[in-house]
């Protein structure tokens, strides 16, 4: 989605995060997409970093953006108030003002990170700073519903269910993402999202109708860290 954003501001240089390494990257062949954002289950993450990398700030439901004059769309945000650093559970996402025949979605948005720092109160120094865009597929951050009930011994397969979804819940949100992975025409896969920009790779999903609840079974690119144990929490965007 990196071309769908419009960088604004006295920036130092801007990276595209790459998730694969290179010898698989050059694997896998490259084609662009057209993106779009602003459906019900999208959201952007946004972290500010000192020079040294330290975390200071974080806001799980980033709001700041706004669409470019220059596309002719008038479109509103329509919200409930949003402290910088506190995570919003309700009306996330853009309301359309166009006419209700019009895709509320977006191809470009625009940020501003120089302004994002000046609100949180930085008016001076080095910072890095980074956005995640991200649309929810199975819970979200504000209930982390998903906890790992097991990690395989080479920690690169996870098993996940959860006490607040049911069964068909489990089923209806594993299905769609494997529907998605076996009727693309392009190469598919989600993250593992533990919060506080921690996630991982997951490149294969299965469904697992056990008696006692349903559980997902997620092939990994790489191992978890032994920093991530079982019973935490998660939820699974792409």
């Amino acid at each position: 989605m990196a071309d769908n954003i419009k960088i604004v501001g006295n920036i130092l240089s801007t990276t595209t995060v790459s998730r694969y390494s290179s010898q698989d990257t050059n694997l896998i062949a490259s084609r662009k997409l057209q993106e779009n954002f602003g459906g019900t289950n999208d959201y952007i993450e946004y972290y500010v970093y000192d020079i040294g990398g330290n975390l200071l700030s974080l806001n799980y439901n980033y709001l700041n953006y706004k669409l470019p004059t220059s596309i002719g769309l008038t479109p509103g945000v329509s919200t409930l108030p949003n402290t910088i650093g506190s995570i919003q559970t309700t009306d996330v996402g853009i309301d359309s003002i166009l006419a209700t025949t019009t895709n509320p979605l977006y191809p470009i948005i625009e940020i501003d990170p120089v302004k994002d720092l000046q609100d949180l109160g930085y008016s001076s120094g080095e910072f890095q700073v980074r956005y995640n865009l991200f649309q929810n597929k199975i819970s979200d951050f504000s209930n982390e519903a998903l906890f790992i009930k097991e990690i395989s011994q080479d920690r690169t397969e996870i098993r996940l269910t959860s006490t607040t979804l049911n069964n068909d819940q489990i089923e209806n949100g594993s299905v769609a993402l494997i529907d998605k992975i076996n009727n693309s025409n392009y190469y598919v896969d989600y993250l593992l999202n533990f919060g506080n920009n921690e996630q991982y790779i997951a490149v294969n999903v299965a469904l697992n109708k056990d008696p006692g609840g349903y559980e997902i079974l997620f092939k990994l690119y790489q191992p978890l860290p032994l920093t991530i144990q079982e019973k935490q929490t998660l939820w699974i965007v792409e």
